[in-house]
């Protein structure tokens, strides 16, 4: 489980979802890529009946950008 800390330095609340999303569809440390955690998290949240639309949406706008990543990185 991870925990955000909001007094880190680098922690951005505020950021647009625009941001977010290309932010997460990049990432990825030693644990693997950050869309795949986001993509696990949400399928977490479905299965205990948890909606939340912001997070639907920025799942949606990284998930979109990952797939246009991985198509502009194979040609």
């Amino acid at each position: 489980m991870f925990v955000a800390n909001p007094q880190h330095v680098l922690f951005r609340a505020q950021e647009n979802i625009a941001y977010k999303a290309k932010t997460i569809a990049c990432a990825q440390g030693p644990l693997g890529k950050n869309i795949t955690y986001l993509q696990e998290m949400m399928t977490t949240f479905q299965q205990y009946g948890i909606e939340e639309p912001s997070m639907t949406a920025l799942t949606d706008y990284a998930v979109k950008l990952s797939m246009e990543i991985s198509s502009t990185s194979s040609e």
